[in-house]
């Protein structure tokens, strides 16, 4: 069986395997990973030797003579394919607003434009990871390569590794089938079937346009340029694409294009002895600058800022064109670090990167065909060029242009339609999320709806004189854990009634550790203090801040996550709240705060002038219209605004506040407080924590369970 055909298997197997275990895929994720970090291993070596080597054989003379007879074809393949796929991006319609926007992140931005695109320092270039700037200066010196003497022991090493390059992801593609399966498994098993929906139409516009480049578009330029007809193109590359499609490697392509570039040039009169070293030169060349398949980097960075709700300003889309083109020259792999690298720059959260290789695993032969053709394309007319057989038929070459832009806009049309419909359907939120029953079997647990029914039941709750919380769980062999209601994404109801959060799913494993029974006993914030010092809980673990006033009373763990305050607002109101000196123009400020003295403290130390709107819960603020921003932490506010159409997290310029979580214990509580630190420890160290804010803060904000 071909590779393709092991590919498609793997592919079968992992749905199948997502759509019956679902979440619990999730442990394949580290061999994806695993490929990912094989893929990318070699990407530099390769995109450096390849460049250097392709230039550097040149003789400045014959590079000059050359790249007066390329260049047009180089800028009519470039922006011909970017012109394209920015007219198949009109599918994707308006990104709906963010739930959660960093005004403060974004202020403070990355590397500046000279720093991306310039070669400063190329070891921080390559740690950055900085593929213009790594692409530029290997042009550098490949052209500086083309003076020297004696270049060629220089030229063969480069070739060398080169080839080591190409072998080593051979190697790697061998691998392919079990990667697909534990990266299909684990897309379909954590993606909520409306995003699913938008990974198809999203896959098959990218396979449909790069077919249509490929089989179309381009042969019928070439058919239009030189003295072929369409069907011959087809047929004299047909052994090249074949064998690309089947290894999904593209540089397998190049000694049947070279073969066909050489029996072009001699059925047409073109005698030159040097005419093969001509093909050969153009060929190398266009093998790292002529990978047009590449360039639908382009049509991914734009799908995964709608698909994660990034708004990109003007400048961003202005720039992404060029920084897709000169960060997409290499290798279809070398894409994986210019994903990577543009996702950096653009701010997109998640991990885009890791969608990009899923994707890939498909839209590879898409990407590799017209790559193929490509080469093709620019070797068979810079070829013809540089010897003045070009023969123009303007009818043909009108139609080259005009049938693939019209094809273009169909398909756009038709996407657009495709994803409204998906945007239509409901999405998973937070209130779907459960517990995993990995992680509640053997554990035995009761969830007191109010204080008082604890009460009832414990007359004689309150710690006793000489008795401290660690003795008392070990003679009750039970663990109190407070919790307070609705402090999403922590603590708080599902749509079944069942008491979940991230904190929810630590109290389960913490109790599992010693191994005791688990009791969740209701936080009345007005009694807090006096609760805590009469230890009434064993730990409070449910979205716990830590300020100053309670060091006094109580005691708290090492910090377990960190988050900027922000606000929720109406999302058609986000501009008015993106830095402190905006928001400090409304005199009257209505500021909606949950009735936490935590909360209601911190809002008149950030936000002193404004009016408070005492809440019981932020599920009234849709109800209620006497607010104009709720002040919340941004990862709790995006969660919230995740399930709430219409309203968005926006954490303000110049609003420095960080709140702290970590979990409350009764003060003196020493041997408990080393205890729960040493189980922080052991759960950050085996990615317990990791997996828990992947699901419960990360996953809810992106619209579903820990995509």
């Amino acid at each position: 069986m071909t590779l393709a055909g092991w590919i498609g298997i793997g592919a079968a197997g992992g749905i199948a395997a997502g759509v019956l275990a679902g979440e619990s895929c999730r442990v394949l994720q580290p061999i994806g990973n695993a490929y990912v970090m094989l893929l990318q291993s070699v990407v530099y070596p390769y995109l450096i030797s390849s460049l250097m080597h392709g230039l550097g054989r040149l003789s400045p003379a014959r590079a000059m003579r050359l790249l007066k007879k390329s260049w047009p074809f180089y800028l009519a393949a470039w922006f011909g394919v970017l012109g394209i796929i920015y007219l198949l991006s009109q599918a994707f319609p308006a990104a709906p607003p963010p739930f959660m926007l960093d005004a403060a992140a974004q202020a403070r931005g990355g590397p500046d434009f000279l720093q991306l695109i310039l070669p400063g320092n190329i070891f921080q270039d390559l740690a950055n990871n900085y593929v213009p700037a790594v692409v530029l200066l290997s042009v550098f010196f490949g052209v500086a390569i083309q003076a020297i003497h004696g270049k060629e022991r220089a030229l063969d090493l480069l070739e060398v590794v080169r080839t080591a390059c190409v072998r080593i992801w051979s190697w790697v593609v061998k691998l392919a089938p079990v990667a697909v399966f534990a990266m299909f498994a684990v897309t379909v098993g954590t993606t909520e079937l409306a995003k699913a929906g938008g990974l198809l139409v999203y896959v098959g516009l990218f396979l449909i346009a790069c077919g249509a480049l490929a089989f179309f578009a381009l042969p019928w330029a070439i058919a239009a340029l030189m003295p072929l007809r369409y069907r011959e193109v087809i047929l004299i590359l047909r052994n090249a694409l074949t064998l690309a499609l089947v290894t999904t490697l593209s540089v397998v392509a190049l000694p049947y294009i070279q073969q066909a570039a050489e029996k072009l040039a001699q059925d047409n009169g073109i005698d030159d002895p040097e005419s093969k070293e001509i093909i050969e030169t153009s060929l190398a060349v266009n093998y790292p600058l002529g990978q047009l398949g590449n360039f639908f980097v382009y049509f991914f960075m734009l799908f995964a800022a709608f698909y994660t709700r990034t708004l990109l300003g003007p400048g961003e889309q202005a720039a992404l064109p060029f920084m897709s083109l000169i960060s997409c020259f290499g290798s279809p792999t070398s894409t994986v670090n210019a994903v990577d690298f543009l996702g950096s720059w653009l701010g997109l959260p998640g991990q885009p990167t890791d969608l990009y290789v899923q994707t890939m695993i498909v839209t590879r032969y898409g990407q590799v065909a017209l790559s193929v053709m490509g080469f093709a394309f620019l070797t068979f007319l810079m070829t013809f060029n540089y010897y003045g057989k070009i023969k123009l038929r303007l009818v043909p070459l009108v139609a080259a242009v005009a049938a693939p832009v019209l094809a273009t806009g169909l398909l756009a049309w038709g996407g657009q339609v495709m994803f409204r419909d998906i945007l239509a359907q409901p999405q998973e939120n937070y209130l779907g999320f459960s517990l995993p029953e990995t992680l509640t079997h053997g554990v035995r647990v009761k969830v007191y709806k109010t204080q008082e029914e604890f009460l009832r039941e414990h007359p004689q709750a309150a710690l006793q004189p000489g008795q401290n919380v660690l003795s008392r769980i070990q003679s009750t062999q039970t663990l109190r854990v407070g919790y307070g209601r609705d402090i999403v994404p922590f603590a708080y109801t599902n749509r079944q009634g069942e008491l979940v959060g991230y904190d929810v799913a630590c109290a389960y494993e913490l109790a599992r550790a010693f191994n005791v029974k688990l009791a969740f006993v209701p936080v009345v914030y007005e009694s807090l203090e006096q609760d805590v010092k009469r230890g009434l809980m064993d730990i409070w673990m449910g979205g716990v801040y830590i300020m100053e006033n309670r060091m006094l009373w109580g005691t708290f763990s090492s910090p377990i996550y960190h988050s900027p305050m922000a606000l929720i607002v109406p999302s058609d109101r986000v501009a008015e709240f993106t830095s402190m000196e905006l928001i400090k123009q409304h005199k009257d400020l209505r500021l909606a705060v949950f009735d936490n003295p935590g909360l209601k403290v911190l809002a008149q130390r950030l936000f002193p002038w404004a009016k408070q709107v005492l809440m019981p819960g932020y599920d009234q603020l849709p109800k209620t219209k006497c607010w104009d921003a709720a002040l919340w932490t941004l990862e709790q506010g995006g969660v919230w605004a995740s399930s709430h159409p219409g309203y968005t997290a926006v954490r303000p310029k110049e609003l420095g506040a960080v709140v702290v979580f970590a979990y409350l214990m009764p003060r003196n509580s020493v041997q408990m407080r080393q205890l729960v630190n040493h189980w922080l420890e052991m759960r950050r160290a085996d990615g317990f924590l990791a997996q828990q804010r992947a699901y419960w803060i990360e996953g809810a904000v992106a619209g579903g369970g820990g995509d």
